[in-house]
């Protein structure tokens, strides 16, 4: 079942790869595939009951017409959004400015709203015929995803890095980070010490390595195509990196983030296609057919 279940259950198997590190350094040996696919399968029904119980999002519903219609223009989209909305606030065009919108996600409207929000906007008819409702689911699961790109930035991406071992690879790869993405000190040295710790090779000759700790502002991943494959472990040579760091500030899309790049890393075709073409629009295409197959 280990083909099965990287492919079905890409983001478990990887969180249990980099988990397994704790059996590593308890039992003094590498985990093989079939022992990590093992643990995804504990991880998948943790992630499972996660995503069927989504957190839902607090909507204000801005419109001119009276509060009758607005009240039931609110029960109408509870009743057809209910897996995606929490709580609705009737609003009147006037009173946006006095708003709190502290616990305020978007916001749908029947009017134009001139000022500044801090929350995106919708616009919906009082109706919500049928073109409505699908707008409206549309943004609201367009809204729940990442845009996956904006952890990948084109300047962060390197098609051809010539390196004779992992060592000189991350060092490289971390100097030319740090030139156009300054990081903090001492970030090389929580690379390693993580590398240490277990071995950060997905297989697939990809490596996914990070620092130990958590240590940037934003959430950032660079990835690096070798030239030619090196050993980075006993059993796994590698030609493509990918250098992640994660920021320290919460964000509820993590997990989409390390799901379609999971699915990614754990995807021979799409790896191969990376190597061959090396481009970032070739990236950019690989990232999002995985996240369409994600949500299929």
């Amino acid at each position: 079942m280990l083909q099965e279940i990287r492919h079905q259950y890409s983001l478990a198997y990887a969180i249990a790869l980099q988990a397994s590190a704790v059996l590593e350094r308890r039992y003094h040996c590498i985990l093989d595939a079939n022992e990590v696919a093992y643990l995804a399968l504990t991880f998948q029904l943790s992630l499972q009951h996660r995503r069927t119980h989504a957190e839902k999002k607090n909507v204000l519903l801005v419109c001119a017409s009276g509060a009758a219609t607005s009240r039931l223009m609110a029960y109408k989209m509870q009743e057809n959004f209910a897996d995606y909305i929490g709580r609705i606030t009737i609003c009147a065009q006037r009173s946006i400015s006095k708003q709190d919108f502290s616990e305020v996600d978007y916001i749908f409207t029947t009017v134009p709203i001139e000022e500044h929000v801090p929350v995106p906007i919708c616009m919906v008819d009082h109706f919500l015929e049928n073109n409505g409702t699908l707008a409206v689911r549309g943004f609201l699961a367009r809204e729940r995803k990442a845009d996956i790109l904006q952890y990948y930035p084109q300047q962060l991406f390197f098609p051809d890095l010539h390196a004779a071992d992992k060592e000189e690879a991350l060092r490289k790869l971390v100097e030319l980070v740090d030139k156009v993405h300054p990081l903090p000190k001492g970030f090389y040295e929580a690379v390693l010490q993580r590398e240490g710790m277990a071995h950060t090779c997905m297989g697939n000759r990809v490596a996914m390595p990070h620092p130990c700790k958590v240590m940037t502002d934003d959430t950032f991943v660079s990835v690096a195509l070798l030239h030619d494959p090196i050993q980075w472990d006993e059993q796994n040579t590698v030609q493509a990196i990918f250098l992640v760091s994660v920021s320290k500030k919460k964000n509820k899309k993590l997990q989409d983030f390390y799901s379609i790049t999971a699915r990614l890393l754990l995807d021979s075709g799409r790896i191969d296609r990376l190597l061959e073409e090396r481009t970032y629009q070739t990236l950019a295409e690989c990232l999002a057919s995985a996240d369409k197959e994600r949500t299929e």
